[in-house]
């Protein structure tokens, strides 16, 4: 069969043959009557795999060409829904464009099929897949806020009117039941909702057929960005958080930023409830967290800012363990590099600046590496019989450039080495000690071996001293150590024994002229300023004859003791004479050494057990830094984001000549001097600061509570209403709760203030803690623990309210007895104890775990059993540790890693430091003497 296209191409060719002008025939003009392309489908909307509804919306163009600029003509459109419909026409408009509307009740996911035919002919197809999602609206969704819930949602094509059904409950909304609100348009919010309670949302669509469309069921949960605001209680390997709860939300999410504008991201995932520890955190980095649920709600609580602790102590002092060593022996530490002497490898480099994630650098092969010496850019270690030299100063490609066997002996085995100028001195086990001239790196050379092994026995460790005048080395023996005078020069040393007065030791080192020695189930000190006549100082059992003292490293006033087969001893050398244990710390593994430098302690823990690392500063090395004289009778301190704000009590004319609370601030960017940067802030009688995010609370004396925005943190500024006046006289101390603030009045009100109203402090509810109204029975602190609020009452004692519903604060009748006549002025909370500063006995720990079944004639408290006698007037708590302000003896540290029994981590005095209030902030303490003194402390120089 001829078709048409040809025919009609005969017919023309004939038409020019009869003309009487001899026009050309156009290839263009033929193609255009040909006509072999088919037409072409553009659909706008929906796309592939969109999701459809009750009305199926089809929107797009048709277009065919001829052939090229010459256009052709579609005849028809037709279109399907695959296995449901059979094909209908859809009308074409002048410009090509086509709509479709087509009802239908179909709940699967289904496939189009648009069909379009030209003038000539030609088809095409386009094949659109659409997606049904469980429900024809949804895009349906929920944007929470406090006391309200915003829904939106996208217009549904063929629908006329929404409906919207509500549960105040994880209900599912019935239409035949549930509350329904007609006309609703989106967005549309629903408000005055009560905050943490589940609401669920189901929206309705209909057509103008009568169809109905419906959305999936919504649940939301409105929120304040108060109501899930976290506590923060920091550690050195770690940040707890921790907040208030309710029974609609099921899990929880924490986010963490480095800045308060983020980006957020997730460190929890989703969890059933607090506490939670994030343990991914580097010290001197600061963190700011929010807290949010993990399901049915958008809203982030406002955020709180955190540092680990700088301060390692018993219980969180472990860091990391590295396992790329197969036997770690001994180590140096030097500028953050740590040089293992591996005994199955040899020498590894690794880069320990940060030590959570320590990193190999580089490493050398050396036969049974024992111990390792850095002085200038080499390393000496010794392994097998032999000491070799490497070039370390590129850490990340050490050199060997010599070496030297000491000896062939049987009984020879090189132990520990030390060096001095050009001559390195060798621990020869059972030769006595060796020493070399290593003038020559590539050439090292025995100048004296197997010295006084018959005196000193096996002899594991050797340290020397370079005194100035003389040179005196140490040598440890298991028969007896020994002092040694080094004279002659570098190739013709002398070892002259002065002194076999020092008891049999595993290994020894000095620290000026003390001289530490590892001896039996001891750490020993001796007096070596006369090294022919050491003199014993102390010798303390730093183990309970549990583990043999193996090595001996002295790091500041502290030295750490590894204990063989059981981990590391912590010893306070303050005073030489006077050694005291603080603490052990196991550690799985054979404890070969330990070594110390920039905060940590780094762990030899022999074979398959890697090199544990822990924390290792010293609170007691505080050291008072700044002194300001610039305050006027500050009463209160507290730091955040880069600023202390401190309450001030004088005079400003022209006001009457009775002083009046006033607030500074000072800038702390530079930490350990801080400048006065604002002066009389206007707010009305400061007395405490607490902060949430960009919000600031705060207890002000006589004005009651106030609300600031701290947006700018050196310039803060009234939020509406400013302030409210309490019942239960002035507000002196205040504590938050998630969006509740818990006041501290001077006539014993705890006084509860919901802070999540908008534009509004709403005084909630008031407890009295204790019947003595006077004023020495005023409340001067508040902390909070889950749902119990701790009170520090003064004369009245440690005083508890029930806060599980803050609208409702009841006072248990057991309260925290005092010593007859004592002042409770301040507390602070570590876990289940309860920390009280005492004005005439200083730190009292109570066991706050009972507090619901404490005596209704005053609960005894666990620590101390004997009292100081000397008073505290603030205590605050970060990690394991409580400081104590004592103004007659300066800075009390405490490690309450056990506070049924607390350690003393050190007391810092000095000439006129009189601390009556505290304040911490990343390394550094911030006190107030209560007068015209700011003391800048920084907790780890």
């Amino acid at each position: 069969m001829i078709s048409r296209s040809v025919a009609r191409l005969d017919a023309l060719l004939l038409v020019l043959m009869m003309t009487s002008c001899p026009v050309p025939i156009m290839t263009d003009l033929v193609d255009s009557v040909r006509d072999l392309s088919p037409p072409v489908i553009a659909v706008a909307s929906p796309g592939e795999y969109a999701p459809y509804s009750r009305v199926l919306s089809i929107e797009g163009t048709v277009s065919d060409l001829a052939s090229p600029g010459h256009p052709g003509k579609v005849s028809s459109l037709s279109y399907e829904i695959l296995s449901h419909t059979a094909p209908k026409d859809a009308t074409i408009g002048n410009d090509g464009s086509f709509s479709i509307a087509e009802s239908n009740d179909l709940r699967e996911n289904i496939v189009v099929l648009l069909k379009a035919t030209d003038w000539n002919g030609n088809v095409t197809e386009y094949r659109l897949p659409l997606t049904f999602p469980g429900n024809e609206i949804p895009s349906f969704a929920a944007i929470e806020g406090n006391k309200e819930v915003a829904l939106t949602w996208s217009q549904v094509p063929g629908v006329q009117s929404y409906r919207l059904y509500f549960e105040p409950s994880a209900r599912t909304p019935d239409p035949a039941s549930s509350t329904a609100i007609d006309g609703v348009v989106s967005p549309y919010t629903l408000n005055q909702l009560k905050n943490g309670t589940l609401y669920s949302f189901l929206l309705e669509g209909t057509t103008s057929d009568g169809k109905k469309d419906y959305s999936a069921v919504l649940r939301s949960i409105p929120l304040s960005t108060l109501h899930l605001f976290p506590r923060v209680s920091a550690y050195f390997n770690g940040i707890e958080l921790d907040w208030r709860t309710f029974p609609a939300i099921q899990s929880y999410d924490v986010l963490r930023a480095y800045s308060p504008a983020g980006p957020w991201e997730s460190v929890s995932g989703p969890i059933a409830a607090p506490p939670f520890r994030d343990s991914s955190v580097s010290q001197g980095v600061k963190y700011y967290y929010t807290v949010k649920p993990a399901n049915y709600s958008s809203v982030k609580s406002e955020w709180v800012e955190a540092q680990a602790d700088p301060t390692a102590s018993r219980s969180d002092a472990s860091v990391a363990s590295y396992d790329g060593v197969s036997a770690a022996d001994s180590s140096t530490w030097r500028a953050g590099y740590l040089y293992v002497a591996d005994y199955y490898y040899g020498l590894r480099i690794l880069d320990v600046s940060n030590p959570s994630y320590p990193k190999e650098k580089g490493k050398v092969t050396i036969s049974s590496a024992r111990d390792v010496f850095l002085q200038g850019d080499y390393a000496y270690v010794t392994g097998w019989k032999s000491l070799y030299i490497v070039n370390v100063a590129n850490p990340a490609a050490p050199v060997m450039v010599g070496s030297v066997v000491l000896s062939s002996g049987a009984d020879m085995q090189a132990e520990g080495v030390a060096v001095l100028g050009e001559l390195a001195f060798v621990a020869g086990f059972n030769e006595g000690f060796y020493v070399v001239d290593v003038t020559n790196k590539t050439a090292p050379v025995v100048r004296l071996a197997n010295q006084d092994y018959a005196t000193l026995g096996q002899n594991y460790e050797i340290a020397v001293q370079d005194r100035g005048g003389s040179k005196v080395l140490a040598v440890a023996g298991n028969s007896t150590s020994a002092l040694y005078l080094i004279t002659g020069t570098s190739t013709a040393p002398v070892a002259s024994r002065v002194s076999s007065a020092v008891a049999s030791s595993y290994a020894l080192t000095f620290s000026g002229t003390i001289l530490y020695a590892a001896s039996g189930w001891n750490v020993q000190s001796y007096q070596t300023s006369t090294p022919s006549a050491p003199t014993l100082l102390k010798s303390l059992d730093v183990s309970g004859t549990v583990a043999p003292a193996q090595s001996v490293v002295v790091s500041g006033t502290r030295v750490f003791v590894a204990l063989r087969d059981y981990g590391y001893a912590v010893v306070d050398a303050h005073d030489p004479a006077n050694l005291s244990l603080v603490r052990i710390q196991t550690v799985p593994g054979k404890g070969n050494h330990v070594e110390v430098g920039g905060g940590y302690a780094y762990v030899s823990a022999g074979y398959q057990y890697g090199l544990p690392i822990y924390g290792a500063n010293d609170p007691s090395a505080a050291t008072l830094v700044t002194t300001l004289t610039n305050v006027n009778a500050g009463a209160r301190i507290a730091a955040y984001r880069n600023y202390l704000y401190i309450s001030e009590y004088y005079s400003i004319p022209p006001d009457p000549p009775s002083p009046d609370w006033h607030a500074s601030a000072y800038d702390i960017g530079n930490p350990a001097s801080p400048s006065r940067y604002a002066n009389n802030i206007s707010i009305y009688s400061p007395y405490e600061f607490s902060f949430a995010g960009s919000r600031a609370f705060l207890a002000s004396e006589r004005s009651g509570v106030a609300s600031l925005d701290v947006t700018n943190p050196g310039a803060p500024a009234y939020v509406a209403p400013g302030y409210v006046s309490l019942p239960g006289g002035y507000a002196w101390a205040i504590a938050l709760t998630g969006h509740y603030a818990l006041l501290g009045t001077s006539n014993s009100s705890l006084v509860s203030v919901d802070l999540s109203r908008q534009g509004t402090l709403t005084i909630v509810g008031t407890a009295q803690t204790q019947g003595t109204l006077s004023t020495n029975h005023e409340i001067r602190s508040v902390a909070v623990k889950g749902n119990l609020a701790f009170i520090a009452n003064e004369l009245g004692g440690l005083r508890v309210v029930d806060v599980t519903d803050p609208s409702f604060p009841v006072t248990l009748s057991g309260y925290g007895a005092l010593p007859v006549g004592d002042s409770a002025s301040a507390l602070a909370m570590y876990g289940d104890f309860a920390l009280v500063a005492d004005t005439t006995n200083g730190l009292l720990v109570y066991d706050a775990a009972t507090a619901r079944s404490w005596s209704t004639t005053g609960q005894a408290r666990i620590w101390p059993s004997a009292l100081s006698g000397s008073g505290a007037t603030d205590v605050v708590v970060r990690g394991n540790y409580a400081y104590v302000a004592k103004p007659s003896l300066g800075l009390e540290i405490w490690d309450i890693s056990n506070p049924r029994s607390p350690i003393s981590a050190g007391t810092l005095s000095a000439a006129g430091f009189n601390p009556t209030r505290l304040a911490l902030y990343g390394e550094y303490l911030y006190a107030l003497n209560g007068a015209t003194k700011l003391y800048v402390v920084d907790l780890v120089p």
